[in-house]
């Protein structure tokens, strides 16, 4: 029985008769929902008397058994068309997996280009890292010559300073002892001259420039 054949009252007593296919389409289940609900709906029972109540209690059942048989043919329908699937699903699946396949089978050459050109990329950037370390290297060690060779050089000029110091030192002590030695021979030869003048002897001590200076 098709859903349009269904007449006023009919809908719970009919049920079983209708064409599953055509409920599960879209919209299907909604025509068949009304006719129930407004079959029920409608049969107003006075719950105050023993058969108002009977006849409510048989609607409600109706309507659960509605459920259930409608839930049945949605499932039967649905097992049936998951059967009419599963061959539909195994094609698909080897559509899917073989062809994956090929298209690595396929790609292989492409794909190991791109792996070896990798491998020359990550080479080529590890030996501009070394280059660039080595680079750095060099140069700390340049740099570390250049400040050697700095501080040598300033050692250098602090120890000829030093030595030029020291050699005026050395210089100016040997002046005064020349001087020192001039003067005590003057100092001698003018007092052997004016004891040979005088006819008198004069001290032989020879002072030095302090004590001639008081």
């Amino acid at each position: 029985m098709e859903i349009g054949q269904i007449g006023e009252g009919q809908a719970l007593t009919v049920l079983s008769e209708i064409n599953s296919p055509e409920i599960f389409r879209k919209g299907g289940m909604q025509s068949i929902i009304d006719a129930i609900s407004n079959e029920v709906i409608g049969n107003v029972a006075d719950v105050s008397t023993a058969s108002g109540r009977k006849e409510i209690a048989a609607n409600a059942y109706r309507v659960a058994r509605a459920k259930t048989l409608l839930d049945g043919l949605g499932k039967k329908l649905a097992d049936d068309l998951n059967e009419q699937l599963k061959p539909i699903n195994a094609e698909r699946k080897l559509a899917r997996d073989s062809l994956e396949e090929l298209k690595k089978q396929v790609r292989q050459p492409l794909t190991d280009w791109e792996t070896y050109q990798a491998k020359i990329k990550e080479a080529k950037e590890a030996a501009e890292a070394a280059e660039k370390l080595a680079f750095k290297i060099a140069a700390d060690h340049e740099i570390a010559i250049l400040i050697n060779k700095e501080h040598d050089r300033n050692l250098s000029e602090k120890l000829e300073a030093a030595r030029k110091i020291q050699a005026e030192h050395d210089d100016n002590l040997k002046k005064k002892r020349q001087n020192m030695r001039q003067w005590r021979e003057s100092y001698v030869r003018n007092i052997e001259q004016a004891s040979r003048l005088s006819g008198r002897s004069w001290p032989q001590k020879v002072p030095n420039q302090t004590e001639f200076r008081h």
